[in-house]
């Protein structure tokens, strides 16, 4: 049996402050047992560095380097990207994806996790 507890929606829709319980809010924004909410923040942030490394291997075809594909034509600007985006994506996925393992040992135990992920 579900508690039903009021929880404060942001009301951004509506622009208004309303009280749901928690069977009438999506679950995406329900809190979680431990009573923390979804980070989205994290999520938007996930989905940046995935779009990026899309964008970096577009990319590199336009610049100097060593990559199976080449243009014939090559600018500084493609170049200066391909450089930033290769330095700061996999160091920024590395910290995503500590960031949704702490946040996932939060709400479980180390046991549950890991029988979550691995098996």
């Amino acid at each position: 049996m579900a508690v039903k507890r009021p929880v404060r929606d942001s009301g951004e829709i509506d622009g208004g402050l309303q009280n749901r319980t928690e069977e009438q809010m999506p679950q995406a924004l329900a809190p979680t047992a431990a009573g923390t909410q979804r980070r989205y923040d994290v999520d938007w942030l996930r989905a940046g560095a995935v779009f990026s490394v899309i964008a970096l291997h577009s990319a590199v075809i336009f610049s100097y380097g060593q990559f199976q594909v080449k243009h014939t034509q090559h600018t500084l600007t493609v170049d200066t990207i391909v450089i930033f985006l290769s330095l700061w994506i996999i160091p920024l996925l590395f910290v995503l994806a500590g960031a949704a393992t702490k946040f996932a040992l939060e709400r479980r135990t180390p046991g549950q996790y890991s029988t979550n992920h691995v098996g």
